[in-house]
């Protein structure tokens, strides 16, 4: 772990991590303001060695505040603020102020490729308001600066379910569609745009598709799985599929052995215990003797091994 020691009044305070470095960024703030320019700097140098430009194939993917700073630059107080900024949108507590100043340099940004990245920095401290409304208009601004870029489509999905716009979000995706062929991606969201308004068959079937492309990960065969109990009909092909969900998770041993709790519907949608099953693989057969009235078994209802949907 990465630890950002100061020396003030003659001491040594510890005043962030590089895990979320937001006191590090009202430190800057606060010594740009003083005219400490200088002493801004070295920090924004000392955090820039640890972050560095990402993102593959998206040019508007990856960390954001390298895109605002590279180390050794001169001093800049409207720069370095705007550096500041990018970091203070990453967390809650200083999202609002770091907004406030991404908003005021994006009237005067100085050319395409800061305002671009002005409008990156503000769709994650859009995004972490809950601030659809904006966070669509930024978003779309960007989709036009790069139509296939897979951070700025998920922001504006984002928004559109946020506003409750779930059909222009699935015209969104089937864009993105014509665009890539069989972008998974694009189906993802179709997933997660059909669950959110509660139509989980749909969901259930962008997800099999999804499987069918290849896409077999513990996110969308943990998502095939909750939609199947939403639906109420969970087949032996979506047991397999959360159990799989389990052991594809990060960090899982190969040999992992999961107790899965198996519970039944009764009157009144009480719940029964039923048992556990013991899985170590894909697939496991069970069987179980259910109490009288009972008519629909359930798999984990209190989700201590599957992990809830957002």
């Amino acid at each position: 772990m990465t630890v950002f020691v100061v020396k003030e009044d003659g001491q040594y305070k510890l005043l962030d991590t590089l895990d979320k470095p937001n006191a590090i960024a009202l430190e800057m703030v606060g010594r740009i303001d003083t005219g400490d320019l200088k002493g801004a700097k070295a920090l924004l140098d000392w955090l820039r060695e640890d972050q560095h430009l990402e993102g593959g194939d998206d040019p508007l993917g990856g960390p954001v505040f390298p895109r605002f700073w590279t180390k050794g630059e001169a001093a800049d107080a409207r720069k370095m603020k705007l550096a500041a900024a990018a970091i203070m949108v990453s967390t809650k507590p200083t999202v609002a102020q770091g907004v406030a100043i991404l908003e005021a340099g994006l009237k005067d940004a100085a050319g395409d490729r800061e305002r671009t990245n002005i409008e990156i920095a503000l769709a994650q401290g859009y995004s972490l308001q809950d601030n659809f409304a904006g966070l669509l208009d930024d978003s779309s601004a960007l989709l036009k600066e790069e139509p296939e870029s897979k951070q700025a489509f998920l922001y504006n999905i984002e928004a559109l379910m946020g506003l409750s716009r779930f059909d222009d979000a699935l015209a969104q995706a089937d864009a993105r569609l014509k665009l890539l062929d069989n972008d998974s991606d694009a189906y993802s969201a179709k997933m997660e745009i059909e669950a959110n308004r509660g139509d989980f068959a749909a969901a259930h079937a962008w997800g099999e598709k999804l499987l069918a492309l290849g896409q077999e990960n513990a996110e969308t065969l943990n998502g095939l799985a909750w939609d199947a109990l939403f639906t109420g009909k969970v087949t032996d092909d979506d047991i397999a599929m959360a159990v799989k969900a389990t052991q594809l998770q990060k960090d899982a041993p190969d040999n992992l052995i999961t107790a899965v709790p198996v519970y039944g519907v009764a009157a009144g949608n009480s719940l029964v215990f039923l048992g556990e099953v013991l899985t170590d693989g894909p697939e496991t057969l069970f069987h179980f003797n259910a109490p009288a009235g009972v008519h629909k078994v359930v798999i984990d209802p209190n989700q201590t091994i599957l992990t809830s949907p957002k």
